[in-house]
């Protein structure tokens, strides 16, 4: 008998501003990444999810599936918030990853603290 394949989780991330999303975005991850704060889902690295991303400047919804690429716990190191660590998946990489880009301009090249690595 096959082996049932697990439904990916489903997950919101709401940007509010500019800096909400040069916090969260991951331009070094392959196929790029986003990190949702937060503590309240039980998920594991590896673990398929469907992000449903709705910018402040975008007039719809983008929806990206991606996968768990780590974990921040909750009393992490420096102070890290605790969340999740989403890699794109690669067919829809450079469509949401080139949106975020053109938004971010030249601050994606800023050497502030996000909430990412």
């Amino acid at each position: 008998m096959a082996e049932e394949k697990k439904r990916p989780t489903v997950l919101s991330l709401r940007i509010t501003d500019k800096q909400a999303l040069y916090m969260s975005y991951m331009p070094y991850l392959k196929n790029r990444g986003l990190f949702i704060q937060g503590t309240n889902q039980k998920l594991n690295i590896g673990d398929e999810v469907f992000l449903i991303l709705d910018l402040w400047c975008e007039p719809e919804k983008i929806n990206i599936a991606g996968t768990i690429a780590w974990i921040t716990p909750k009393n992490a190191q420096n102070g890290r918030k605790p969340g999740f660590g989403i890699q794109l998946e690669e067919k829809q990489s450079k469509i949401v990853s080139s949106k975020i880009e053109r938004i971010l301009g030249n601050s994606i090249n800023s050497k502030y603290a996000t909430s990412t690595m």
